[in-house]
């Protein structure tokens, strides 16, 4: 960064006032543990292995972003936007991390991926 310099960032963001639950993304995760607690209640997971799963993630609105940017006085919003990358690539790119979080044999990965995609094809994009 030089002194007057501008730069681009972007990161995650919900439309102020809407709950994270209503996003995609937060539709996603409940999908997830919606399918964690059916593969837990057919046995073919422990409760220690659901219990043992913790994703922790906060998503900011649109306001709380700029709010901690201003407070933080280092930088000047010139533009900020919420843009809607697709539901395609941001599944993708969900699922493809938490794969790497969810720590369990190959196989249970699998049954478990079988499962959300099963949910996933039920589920309605409004």
């Amino acid at each position: 960064m030089v002194p007057g310099g501008m730069a681009v960032m972007i990161f995650p963001a919900n439309p102020t006032g809407i709950p994270y639950s209503q996003t995609f993304t937060g539709a996603m995760f409940e999908l997830l543990e919606s399918s964690i607690l059916d593969l837990a209640r057919e046995g073919k997971i422990s409760e220690a292995q659901v219990d043992s799963f913790n994703l922790p993630m906060y998503v900011p609105s649109l306001e709380e972003m700029m709010e901690l940017v201003q407070k933080n006085g280092c930088f000047d919003i010139e533009k900020m936007e919420l843009t809607s990358p697709g539901v395609l690539h941001e599944s993708m790119t969900n699922t493809s991390s938490m794969g790497k979080a969810i720590v369990m044999h190959p196989s249970k990965k699998l049954q478990l991926f079988v499962v959300l995609i099963r949910k996933l094809m039920r589920f309605e994009v409004v």
